[in-house]
């Protein structure tokens, strides 16, 4: 699956956690950088760290990603559309995990 080729339902938030490294899973994403469909920025919340995607992931998603790594795993938490950012915004303010 990558961002950039699957065309997809729209939701106010996508979960996934994935046995994927950090760094993997950030690799998916550089496709859409370099063409300039979205744009990079750090994410933190208090001890936690990761990175935050905002932009078209395909001809349907304009939204925001955040990738944060999670132990051995990956966590991204997703947004489809511009209209649900008010809220994801808040959402991403309660991000709490025991690491």
């Amino acid at each position: 699956e990558t961002p950039s080729t699957q065309s997809v339902s729209k939701f106010a938030l996508r979960i996934k956690i994935e046995s994927k490294t950090y760094e993997d899973s950030l690799k998916q994403y550089d496709g859409l950088l370099k063409t300039g469909q979205i744009k990079s920025s750090a994410f933190t919340n208090g001890s936690i760290s990761g990175t935050r995607y905002d932009g078209r992931f395909n001809s349907d998603i304009r939204g925001i990603a955040v990738v944060i790594k999670m132990r051995d795993r990956t966590l991204t938490l997703r947004t489809d559309a511009d209209v649900f950012k008010e809220d994801f915004e808040k959402l991403l303010q309660t991000i709490n995990f025991n690491q």
